[in-house]
């Protein structure tokens, strides 16, 4: 789910479109290439994951510490949740079932934004302080508190004209691309750079998606809507790229 709250921007570079754009498809190629490039070294991503969410949710609630806006503590979690569900997803189902659960769940989530219950559900993870999506901040004078004050009573759409709007993007519309590109390392050989290796399928998958949410956030859409319509149709047409030329010049 992808929703975008429109206030006017000021003239720090973080707070424009072209800003926002810019950290919000550096935190979601962040979370697809890094499961996709690391998949033989995350175990520990596994290992410490409850952890990490227990202090992640801790420090949000808290706003501790008061050097680092929350809304970076936030996407910080958001995106370790990402790789750690791109990881354990696509290391543990083959790619086949991959794509009819990824088809699955953009009809899930067409449904769920059409009908509100994905936002709702936004409204009270966020009210909770529950780090599951990205958000970037439209104002410089955004206050994560008054974000949450503001979302707890009056829910999402008490946002929209307020000093605290956002552009937000669920962590599903990033992490079922990533387990899709992690899954798609059975196919083809592997091209290595040192310590790292990646398929050509992997690779088209990861790029498709993430091109994808690129897309829909250039568009900055005033209203919610269901983002695996973008980044599940894109990973599915870079796997496809990915195993054509594979098979057919390798």
């Amino acid at each position: 789910m992808a929703e975008s709250s429109t206030i006017q921007s000021h003239s720090y570079s973080l707070y424009t479109p072209g800003g926002r754009r810019t950290l919000f498809v550096s935190l979601i190629s962040i979370a697809i290439f890094t499961p996709t490039l690391l998949t033989e070294y995350l175990e520990p991503v596994v290992t410490f994951f409850p952890i990490v969410a227990l202090v992640a949710i801790a420090m949000v609630r808290t706003g501790w510490p008061a050097a680092i806006p929350t809304w970076t503590i936030f996407n910080i979690f958001s995106v370790y949740l990402m790789i750690y569900a791109g990881y354990s997803f696509g290391t543990k189902l083959p790619a086949t079932l991959l794509i009819l659960f990824l088809l699955g769940m953009l009809v899930y989530d067409l449904i769920g934004v059409k009908g509100g219950q994905m936002q709702s559900m936004a409204a009270k993870m966020i009210s909770y302080g529950i780090p599951i999506f990205i958000l970037v901040p439209h104002s410089k004078t955004f206050s994560f508190e008054k974000f949450r004050e503001i979302v707890s009573e009056e829910g999402l759409e008490g946002l929209h004209g307020s000093d605290h709007g956002i552009s937000m993007l669920g962590i599903g519309d990033g992490f079922l691309p990533g387990a899709l590109a992690v899954s798609a390392g059975a196919y083809g050989a592997a091209a290595q750079f040192g310590a790292l290796s990646i398929t050509l399928p992997q690779f088209t998958t990861a790029l498709g998606g993430i091109i994808g949410l690129g897309l829909l956030m250039w568009a900055e859409l005033p209203k919610a809507i269901a983002a695996l319509i973008v980044s599940v149709p894109g990973a599915l047409i870079g796997f496809g790229v990915g195993l054509l030329v594979e098979t057919l010049v390798f």
